[in-house]
């Protein structure tokens, strides 16, 4: 209603965003390297969302689901779509998802960005429901709510449990990895995280090179022009990896595949190469620690 002041509430809400995003670059601009932060903030992330790596097959339940939950909500009456606050609710629900169409994919912690709105407009929908409250089920919906984050109860049990058994709140195979790799004083030069990559903060080393940050990336092609990687292919990489750096130390997750199950050329190299010049020094947890032959 008054669009000086809703102007500058929603420019200042902006500049929070914009402000965060400036700050991550100082780092970088005091390092006389700010050309980076671009590659890697901005370029790198828009070369990977518009790479489309996955079937849009996948993201349709989740997709159709939400769709449905506004046909329905609005064909019943039971959101007022004239009213602004869900106007804006809806859009940025139907924004987000917008976005994991663009990316091309879902992974389970990118829907952190759609429950807040969504769980609001649910909560409306349901105060709506006439037919739900007459209802003797209602009550048990309180309990329902309880079930929902009982993955978040869980990781709560394990920090709890890991504090009592060790006396640290770090727990899982990123930090129990690194620990047995101090205390056997395995090599560390060139390691290389195929799974639990927060080792490499946690023994404080440089991953072997910039695509080896994260294991999947060593596969995200479109990505390697913002390492200035000479390299052009994921093979390349790996090759170069294995067989000019040769790794000491090796990280896997044991019993899964090093990549994606699509990475086939990449999973046959990697499988191969390790089964010839690697053998297991130890099983920690769910990770395998694996040591070079010659």
């Amino acid at each position: 209603k008054n669009w000086i002041r809703g102007t500058i509430n929603i420019s200042l809400y902006g500049l929070g965003i914009v402000l965060i995003i400036g700050l991550t670059f100082l780092p970088y601009y005091s390092k006389g390297i700010g050309a980076l932060w671009w590659q890697s903030v901005i370029e790198a992330p828009l070369a990977y969302a518009n790479s489309r790596r996955y079937s849009l097959l996948k993201m349709a339940p989740t997709i159709l689901t939400i769709i449905a939950f506004f046909m329905i909500t609005w064909k019943k009456g039971y959101l007022d779509f004239k009213k602004i606050p869900v106007q804006v609710l809806s859009v940025a629900v139907l924004g987000i998802l917008l976005s994991f169409v663009q990316g091309g994919r879902i992974n389970s912690h990118y829907l952190i960005q759609l429950y807040p709105m969504l769980l609001i407009l649910v909560g409306l929908a349901i105060n709506k429901t006439p037919s739900f409250w007459k209802t003797s089920f209602h009550p048990y919906l309180y309990f329902i709510l309880l079930l929902i984050p009982i993955e978040s109860y869980r990781e709560y049990y394990n920090i709890i449990r890991n504090k009592i058994e060790r006396g640290t709140f770090f727990n899982g195979e990123g930090f129990t990895v690194p620990n047995y790799i101090k205390a056997n004083s395995l090599d560390t030069e060139n390691i290389i995280f195929l799974g639990y990559h927060i080792g490499y903060w946690v023994l404080d080393t440089q991953p072997p090179t910039k695509a080896a940050t994260h294991p999947s990336n060593l596969c995200r092609e479109e990505m390697f022009f913002a390492y200035d990687n000479p390299r052009k292919t994921s093979v390349e990489e790996l090759r170069y990896i294995m067989e000019e750096l040769k790794p000491k130390t090796v990280v896997l997750r044991h019993k899964r595949a090093i990549f994606d199950k699509k990475e086939v050329e990449e999973n046959a190299y990697m499988t191969a190469y390790l089964k010839k010049h690697y053998a297991l020094e130890a099983l920690v947890e769910n990770a395998e620690i694996l040591q070079r032959l010659e």
